[in-house]
């Protein structure tokens, strides 16, 4: 009977009698057994036969047979559980279970679209972790065509048209890894690499001529109207630098924290400045610096000859002396912009100490 195709659901009602004689293959449960049992372990969807519990063992468990033991269940073992259960158990009958599985959704959108940007580099980080897992000789080959791969395959993201704002993303994006790029160099104290990233001119076409245009590391560090404009007015934040406030708020890494990020940022803006020019870095996340203190310790361990001579090249001097003379050009210049009523007021907003505060040119080198 219970192979009857006209038969859609069967109960079996189980106990510590009924699982006894089912594992044993006993008298007509035994018999009862052999054939359900077969239709059960032939099919891994089978919901045609629903235990119903009415006992548990002494250690808590249902009395079920062994064969039907990875199947759902329904407990109608107490009157606390009956009324619940018994709802369910109506339910899976007609077919009409309370929760129902949702709709099969729309497919992301790049997995539809005929084409697709794929970076050439996917499949060579897995070479470059084996290499290096394995101690072999090809790792910095590797590591060299990925780089060479990387930058070559920038081109197929390349987009065209459009006004200031709509780039602003990656705008952002190239402040941010410079911000971290510059705390991470900092924090090893890779001093000649970081001299090298922020003194070094960037070479790049210019987008409406073609030509070959240069810049300094500012070049990583835009104003970003779609945020401190359109996003501040918008949702009216009233803010100094929504700018600031995003790098902040992503900041979440535990080795490179936010005030790592707001050191790195014054570091690159004071050594630009020392620099001169009429365009440098601006500090956006100094915004949460402190005005009591520098926020650049690299700056305060300067009171230590021995610091000094590990740092200079960030200033690209060899003398205590010449970096007294470089300090004295900023402050003249300073000087004759106040004359001139180019005053940096932005500087109050952005928590921004006078260089010669942060730089005291007295105590350079003073402790051995």
């Amino acid at each position: 009977m219970v192979n009857d195709t006209n038969i859609k659901k069967v109960l079996v009602v189980c106990d510590s009698v009924y699982q006894t004689k089912a594992n044993n293959r006993k008298g007509g449960v035994g018999t009862e057994t052999q054939l359900i049992s077969k239709e059960v372990y032939e099919s891994a969807g089978q919901e045609k036969f629903i235990p119903i519990i009415r006992e548990y063992d002494e250690s808590g468990k249902p009395c079920i047979p062994h064969y039907m033991a990875s199947r759902i269940y329904i407990d109608l073992s107490s009157d606390e559980k009956f009324e619940e259960s018994y709802q369910k158990l109506i339910r899976n009958l007609y077919d009409k279970p309370l929760l129902k599985r949702p709709a099969l959704g729309m497919p992301p959108a790049y997995i539809t679209e005929e084409e697709q940007v794929v970076l050439r580099t996917s499949h060579k980080v897995a070479e470059i972790k084996n290499a290096i897992l394995n101690d072999r000789s090809s790792a910095n080959g590797l590591i060299s065509d990925y780089l060479d791969t990387f930058i070559a395959s920038l081109e197929d993201f390349r987009l065209s048209g459009g006004s200031a704002p709509d780039f602003d993303n990656y705008r952002f994006f190239s402040y941010e890894l410079a911000l971290y790029l510059l705390a991470v160099l900092i924090k090893l104290k890779k001093y000649d690499e970081l001299a090298y990233f922020i003194n070094n001119q960037y070479f790049y076409r210019s987008p409406n001529t073609s030509e070959l245009a240069h810049n300094g590391i500012e070049i990583f560090n835009h104003y970003l109207p779609s945020l401190d404009e359109i996003r501040n007015k918008r949702l009216e934040l009233r803010r100094v630098s929504v700018t600031a406030d995003l790098i902040k708020s992503r900041a979440t890494r535990k080795d490179i924290d936010f005030s790592d990020l707001i050191q790195a940022d014054l570091v690159a803006f004071y050594i630009t400045e020392l620099r001169g020019g009429h365009f440098g870095w601006f500090p956006r996340t100094s915004v949460y610096n402190s005005r009591w203190g520098s926020g650049v310790e690299i700056f305060d361990r300067l009171v230590s000859r021995q610091h000094f001579e590990k740092t200079k090249i960030l200033f690209g001097i060899k003398t205590i002396d010449e970096l007294k003379k470089l300090i004295e050009q900023y402050i003249e210049r300073s000087q004759e912009e106040i004359k001139q009523g180019h005053r940096r007021s932005w500087s109050w907003d952005y928590e921004i100490q006078p260089l010669e505060k942060v730089i005291e040119r007295d105590k350079i080198g003073t402790v051995q």
